[in-house]
């Protein structure tokens, strides 16, 4: 039995967000390190929590993978807080509930739900999480 490693879910959650139309922002996934450049939007996108639990107490019992994917939308604070909520949501909507998320091992992890948090405003950026919550089984 493969057992899904929190990498493999980090990956498949990556690609998913790298086909993403940001516009012309950059991507960054993957704990590539990134400066934000002046001016320009940037999207960021993480693990932020992952369980793998059995559902038994055998020996090759399945185990269920519960976990969020965190996004960040990164805007220039002189957009204002409209332009990334706008593009927030079409980011949530990327990840509507329902959608399939293929890992490397194989298991599919299913998206629960994928929820728009409140701006943070932070120097010259303003900054939309979204939460992306899956489930799965391996």
């Amino acid at each position: 039995m493969v057992q899904t490693t929190q990498g493999a879910v980090r990956r498949a959650f990556d690609a998913r967000l790298a086909t993403f139309n940001a516009g012309g922002a950059a991507i960054i996934t993957g704990g590539v390190p990134y400066q934000p450049q002046g001016g320009v939007p940037y999207i960021t996108g993480r693990v932020s929590a992952f369980v793998r639990a059995p559902l038994g107490v055998g020996a090759s019992t399945a185990h269920r993978i519960d976990g969020t994917y965190q996004i960040n939308v990164n805007r220039p604070a002189t957009e204002g807080a409209d332009m990334a909520d706008s593009i927030a949501g079409r980011v949530a909507r990327h990840f509507t509930r329902g959608t399939a998320i293929v890992t490397e091992t194989g298991p599919v992890l299913t998206v629960i739900s994928a929820s728009e948090q409140p701006e943070i405003r932070a120097g010259d950026w303003i900054t939309v999480p979204i939460l992306v919550v899956f489930y799965g089984t391996d």
